[in-house]
């Protein structure tokens, strides 16, 4: 994996040299911005990129809702979210529950959610996709880095301020879960009297507004002695991460947070901005890719039987030479025959390249228009597509990854109603095991 990190003033580009820790286990290259982004990442080796960014436009908050079922439960988070963060045009939502409370009954969920701006992600997605390589993940340093203190959480409910590289980073947790993240800017290292005025009153707001006591505050810096236990409102810790010889490097944490990535990648993925557009363009992608190679595959077929069938020829004429002699007395109707065979011979391969050629034409559309009735609900395996008769007959096979238990059959049924319902589709075949997840669907496209 290559690992892209966005400052203020530049981009730090971190790649894997292979297993172990600390300096050993990254090269580090460094451009001013997006525009020289690709003349690196296409030099250095992997095909997968993960970006730390900096969003303007990240938001989070923490809300209540009842315990519902998962598909409901998905609908009301995007609705809170969205009435949230109304001044986001095009959120990219993320969520996590963290605790889950009963009282006088009834059960709720805290939630935390986030949210960027979709179009932020544009510029460094171009030239990740300029440099032939393919983004993976898309999140928040900091983000990264509450889900990596957690591992050093001893208590519960506890207030967490970090000092990162050009940020301070202020993280509740509750119970040992993240509940609330503040980053500000900040040009020291070490912590100033400004940071501890934003930390009294960041603790004041957990305590007032989300009805959350923090019990402590953890400070994470490797300018110890700015921590003043006699400057925050409830008492003081400081933790210690990684090694002395680590803690001596400048940027020690940022590799402690990407080596954590890099380890905790699956747990990780609720907090992957990722855009959905960009996950169905590269899905759709690598379904024609595959398709192509399978077509060139073909093509190098017919020229290989076309060679054979050259050397054949050649010792069928021959024996052609040999009937001439005997059959001099037809001379002319056979003269006429060979110049029509040649002739013939000559074209029939263009005449089954362009029928494959007008066949693929006809076969992607045709896959694509049905594969635009899957949603992220869906994880495609196979794709195949076959001009058959007066249409394309379109089978997909996958899985279900994100319905709950009881909806998995009506949400899959609705898909097949849509699917027939489409003009120009007829559904011939479709298929659920609910044990899996795992489905099938064939569908015949008229062209």
């Amino acid at each position: 994996m290559i690992y892209v990190i966005q400052r203020e003033s530049s981009i730090e580009i971190f790649a894997g040299k292979g297993r172990g820790k600390g300096n050993s286990a990254f090269e580090r290259y460094q451009v001013l911005d997006c525009s020289e982004l690709p003349n690196v990442l296409s030099k250095i080796k992997g095909k997968k990129v993960a970006v730390l960014g900096k969003f303007p436009s990240f938001s989070s908050d923490l809300i209540t809702i009842p315990k519902l079922k998962e598909g409901l439960a998905e609908k009301v988070i995007s609705k809170e979210a969205k009435s949230r963060f109304s001044n986001i045009k095009s959120p990219i939502l993320i969520h996590k529950k963290v605790s889950e409370m009963t009282r006088e009954g009834v059960t709720s969920s805290q939630i935390f959610i986030a949210a960027i701006e979709a179009e932020e992600t544009d510029e460094i997605l171009t030239a990740i996709v300029s440099s032939n390589k393919e983004c993976a993940y898309i999140s928040l340093f900091p983000l990264v880095l509450s889900q990596l203190l957690k591992g050093y959480l001893e208590i519960e409910n506890c207030f967490v301020a970090c000092d990162v590289p050009n940020e301070k980073v202020l993280m509740l947790f509750s119970p040992k879960d993240l509940a609330l993240i503040r980053v500000m800017p900040s040009e020291t290292e070490g912590f100033s009297p400004l940071d501890y005025e934003n930390i009294n009153q960041t603790i004041t707001f957990c305590r007032e507004s989300l009805r959350i006591f923090p019990s402590k505050v953890l400070f994470v810096t490797r300018a110890k002695d700015t921590v003043d236990i006699n400057n925050t409102i409830i008492p003081t810790e400081i933790i210690t991460l990684g090694t002395e010889s680590e803690v001596s490097e400048g940027d020690f944490i940022i590799k402690l947070v990407l080596e954590f990535l890099n380890t905790h990648s699956i747990e990780l993925a609720w907090a992957n901005f990722l855009p959905v557009s960009y996950v169905s363009t590269t899905r759709k992608l690598k379904v024609y890719t595959a398709m192509f190679v399978v077509a060139c595959l073909l093509a190098v077929g017919v020229s290989f039987n076309v060679l054979s069938n050259a050397i054949k020829a050649k010792d069928n004429i021959y024996q052609i030479s040999i009937l001439e002699k005997k059959v001099q007395s037809i001379l002319p109707t056979f003269e006429e025959y060979k110049k029509t065979k040649e002739i013939f011979g000559k074209i029939l391969p263009l005449i089954n390249f362009h029928n494959q050629t007008v066949s693929a034409k006809e076969v992607y559309p045709s896959i694509e228009s049905v594969l635009n009735f899957f949603d992220s609900r869906y994880k495609i395996d196979t794709v195949d597509g076959k001009r058959e008769g007066a249409g394309v007959t379109v089978r997909i096979a996958g899985k279900v990854v994100s319905t709950a238990l009881g909806s998995l059959v009506a949400d899959f049924d609705n898909l097949v109603m849509e699917l027939g319902k489409k003009e120009g589709f007829k559904v011939l075949q479709s298929g659920l095991d609910i044990k899996s997840k795992s489905f099938n669907i064939t569908v015949q496209v008229s062209i």
